[in-house]
C-alpha cells in the first residue's frame, strides 16, 4: 500500500501529516498481507508554478523520510508527467508519467 499526503492537488490523501503517517503505521503493522510499500504526493501545477512544486516537495520529503523510518524501502514518489521532464528534483524513486504516455508534454 502506498499512503498518500496531499501537499496541495487538493484530491485523495490527507493534508494532515501526522494523520498519513498514523495511517502509514497502522499498515505496517497489520498482519493482513499488507505491506507499506510506498508514500506519494501529487503536484497541483507542475506544468506552470515550479515555484508551488517546490513548496510541494518541502511538505512532502520530512513525511517521505518518516515513511521510510517506518518502512525502510518504501518508495516515494511525486513526478507527475509535467515534472517529470521540468523538475529534476521531483524524480525520488521513481516518476508517474501519464499524459505523457500517449505523447503530450502539458
Amino acid at each position: 500500500m502506498h499512503v498518500k499526503l496531499d501537499t496541495g492537488m487538493g484530491r485523495l490523501g490527507t493534508r494532515e501529516q501526522g494523520e498519513a503517517l498514523d495511517v502509514a503505521e497502522r499498515v505496517a503493522g497489520l498482519a493482513l498481507g499488507l505491506e507499506l510499500a510506498g508514500a506519494m504526493t501529487h503536484f497541483a501545477t507542475s506544468d506552470d508554478d515550479h515555484e508551488f512544486v517546490t513548496h510541494q516537495l518541502e511538505q512532502f520529503r520530512p513525511f517521505a523520510d518518516a515513511v521510510r523510518q517506518i518502512a525502510p524501502g518504501a518508495i516515494v514518489h511525486a513526478a507527475n508527467s509535467a515534472a517529470a521532464m521540468e523538475v529534476p528534483a521531483s524524480h525520488l524513486d521513481m516518476v508517474r508519467c501519464g499524459i505523457a504516455i500517449y505523447g503530450c508534454d502539458r
